[in-house]
């Protein structure tokens, strides 16, 4: 029963410890990936719950520029973001698994937009279940993505301030794991994916009709929490890169790699097997060297309905 508690507490955390790749973070340079790149978290189960519904609202502030050789500016406007995000996860046949992710974005600094981000829709396979206790050996799912470009690139942004792009805007396949492992109150969760996103012809920009070509990147995160009976503290840090994006058409660049990574805490409150509710505070100015992006704060709540199996 006490073990069941543990891992009901380490599902939930895995959509606050995971949203700092999620944290909107847009980017100021025509050749580079809007949102922070990276795949979005995909919507797994890694619990023992048949299928969940999550909702999470995060909010950032965006102060900091990065230039492609790690150059920082303060903005002398704040940006802010809002990003609603609906998740939702289902078991079948024991080991199997898909699930969909879709973001809304509200965007803000001169110029204000609201929008559709790009939906990912996953399928997953626990590889490595855990039918009895092991003292070393985590529960793993493997997982495929594929990104829609539902949410407008930064390439393609009408707006001077560009906050009418909403996601990176190629389709993109993701392969990667995620790892979980409880010891007692301890638990540990590892993530990491490597995607590719496809070429896109004759895009619209405000220069003209444009050529985009992306590349590889990926995506390693990592975190511990501590659980003090229904409470949940942790803290997590993931790194992401991207490949550059080229531009050819009317406007030509080679564009440049996108690299940050993020410092997350998170409280999660888990009342029942059926309800779990979250806080996570995430920061993108404290580790690595980031190149090419743009920096945030954020603050995000989670709520997360679980159906037992």
């Amino acid at each position: 029963m006490r073990s069941r508690c543990l891992n009901r507490a380490l599902r939930l955390n895995v959509g606050a410890l995971l949203l700092l790749v999620l944290v909107v973070s847009p980017q100021f340079a025509l050749a580079a990936a809007c949102c922070g790149g990276g795949l979005p978290v995909p919507a797994l189960i890694l619990g023992d719950e048949q299928a969940n519904f999550s909702s999470s609202l995060t909010v950032s502030e965006i102060r900091t520029d990065v230039s492609a050789n790690g150059v920082w500016k303060d903005r002398t406007n704040k940006e802010n973001a809002e990003t609603l995000r609906l998740d939702a996860a289902h078991i079948f046949r024991d080991r199997f698994q898909y699930g969909m992710s879709v973001p809304i974005l509200r965007r803000e600094r001169v110029n204000d937009s609201t929008g559709l981000g790009d939906v990912a829709l996953n399928a997953g396979y626990e590889f490595l279940p855990e039918w009895d206790y092991h003292p070393i050996r985590p529960r793993g799912v493997g997982f495929l993505q594929l990104v829609l470009p539902t949410g407008r690139s930064i390439q393609e942004a009408g707006l001077l301030d560009q906050v009418d792009s909403r996601g990176r805007g190629f389709w993109a396949l993701g392969v990667g794991s995620a790892f979980t492992k409880i010891r007692g109150k301890l638990d540990a969760i590892a993530i990491f994916d490597v995607h590719r996103s496809f070429n896109k012809s004759d895009a619209d920009s405000p220069a003209g009709r444009i050529n985009l070509k992306p590349g590889f990147g990926g995506t390693l995160s990592a975190g511990a929490g501590y659980t003090f009976g229904d409470v949940r503290l942790g803290a997590a840090a993931s790194w992401i890169y991207d490949d550059a994006v080229a531009v050819s058409g009317a406007v030509s660049s080679e564009g440049s790699v996108t690299r940050w990574a993020v410092a997350t805490l998170s409280a999660v409150y888990s009342p029942n097997d059926e309800w779990t509710g979250s806080l996570s505070y995430s920061d993108q100015t404290l580790l690595g060297a980031p190149t090419n992006t743009a920096l945030a704060r954020s603050l995000q709540v989670n709520v997360q309905k679980r159906w037992s199996r």
